[in-house]
């Protein structure tokens, strides 16, 4: 186990404000379906509004989640190990803002 540090604390602690956050948002894109709080999206073009958001939401609170669990999970891996951690987290982040990105197609004209 990796020693815990004050700089590793305050990383868990900014991941976890960080990602708490994001769930927080997505939960609220989620609930309230306002159309308005979707990056690019354009009223016009889109064909499912409730869908959309729905989409969004749950991408969004799955990236809190992730970032969140990496956060908790940072102070345990060792130094040498971390970059594969930052290089999943990354990947996964991207995985899924492409999972939304391809899915909100089907909302959209």
């Amino acid at each position: 186990m990796a020693q815990l540090t004050a700089e590793s604390l305050f990383l868990v602690a900014i991941m976890a404000v960080t990602g708490l956050s994001l769930v927080g948002f997505g939960l609220y894109v989620r609930r309230t379906r306002d159309l308005s709080l979707v990056a690019g999206a354009r009223g016009e073009t889109v064909t499912d509004a409730a869908g959309l958001t729905a989409l969004v939401g749950t991408a969004t609170i799955a990236t809190g989640a992730l970032t969140v669990s990496v956060g908790l999970v940072h102070p345990l891996v060792p130094a040498p190990e971390r970059g594969l951690l930052w290089g999943g987290y990354i990947v996964l982040t991207l995985a899924l803002a492409g999972w939304a990105h391809r899915r909100a197609a089907q909302y959209t004209a």
